[in-house]
C-alpha cells in the first residue's frame, strides 16, 4: 500500500501513538480536575483501545459535574485512527436502541496529497446518559459511530471503566453535596394577586390591570416575575404609556 509522503506506517504503529500521547493514566484509574476557572469539575478514566476492524481506537469515559447544580454529563472521548485517503467524518453516534447521542467533534488530522492514502484522526466526545450506563454496568456500554464516508465503528466502553467512574461519581456527591436554593415565600398580597390574574385569564377580564398588580406586589416581595407573565405585563405597560 503506498502510504504517500507520511512513509510507510502501519496502522497498529500509527494507533499505539496516538494511546501514548492521550494519557499516561492507567484505565482502572479515576484522575480528578479540580480548575476554579472551569464550571465543572471533572472525573476521568484512563485510556483503552476496544477492538474493531475498522479502525484503532481509544476511548477515556469523562464526567463533568456542575458546580451549581451537581448535574453529571458523561462523555465517551473516542480517538478514532485509520489509514485512506480522505476523512470519513464520523458525525452520527447512537446506542443499541437506536437512539441518537450527542456528539461533539473535537479535532481531526490528516491531509493526503491527490490520490494516496495517508494516516487520518479524528476525535470526538459522545454523551452517555447516565441511567443508561448505571443500567449497562454489568455488560459494557455499546454504541456506534457513524461517517458520511467509510465504515460504522462498533464501540463498547468495558464494564470496568464505567464501573470505576460511576463508583467515584458516586463518592464524590456524598463528598459535595448541593446546596438547595432557599425557596421564596409569596406574600398575602401576591397570593391574592395570583388569584385575581388567573381569574381574570380565564374570564378574559382586565388582565393587563391584574399584571400591573402582580407585579407591584413582586417587586415588594423580592420575587422574580415569571417570564410569561413578565412579557405580558411590558406589553401592557407600553400599550398604557402610549395610550
Amino acid at each position: 500500500m503506498r502510504i504517500g509522503a507520511f512513509g510507510a506506517f502501519s496502522l497498529p504503529l500509527i494507533a499505539a501513538m496516538a494511546l501514548a500521547a492521550c494519557s499516561t493514566v492507567p484505565p482502572s484509574e479515576i484522575r480528578a480536575r479540580d480548575d476554579q476557572f472551569s464550571p465543572h469539575r471533572e472525573l476521568a478514566t484512563g485510556f483503552v483501545a476496544p477492538p474493531s476492524p475498522a479502525a484503532q481506537l481509544g476511548l477515556q469515559l469523562v464526567a463533568q459535574i456542575d458546580r451549581a447544580t451537581g448535574n453529571v454529563k458523561i462523555l465517551a472521548r473516542t480517538r478514532i485512527a485509520y489509514v485512506d485517503s480522505r476523512r470519513r467524518h464520523y458525525d452520527v453516534a447512537r446506542n443499541n436502541k437506536a437512539q441518537q447521542l450527542v456528539l461533539t467533534h473535537v479535532s481531526a488530522k490528516g491531509q493526503c496529497k491527490l490520490g494516496n492514502t495517508c494516516p487520518q484522526e479524528e476525535i470526538v466526545a459522545v454523551e452517555l446518559p447516565e441511567a443508561d450506563l448505571r443500567g449497562s454496568a454489568a455488560n459494557g456500554y455499546p454504541f456506534k459511530l457513524f461517517a458520511k464516508i467509510g465504515p460504522e465503528v462498533l464501540i463498547v466502553a468495558p464494564k470496568d471503566l464505567v464501573a470505576n467512574l460511576l463508583t467515584q461519581i458516586d463518592a464524590d456527591r456524598k463528598q459535595t453535596p448541593v446546596k438547595k436554593p432557599a425557596r421564596l415565600q409569596k406574600s398575602k398580597e401576591c397570593i391574592g394577586a395570583d388569584a385575581l390574574l388567573l381569574r381574570d385569564q380565564s374570564m378574559q377580564g382586565n388582565v393587563g390591570q391584574s399584571l400591573s398588580r402582580y407585579a407591584h406586589c413582586v417587586r415588594r416581595s423580592a420575587l422574580i416575575l415569571p417570564a410569561k407573565a413578565a412579557k405580558a405585563s411590558s406589553r401592557s405597560f407600553s400599550s398604557e404609556a402610549s395610550a
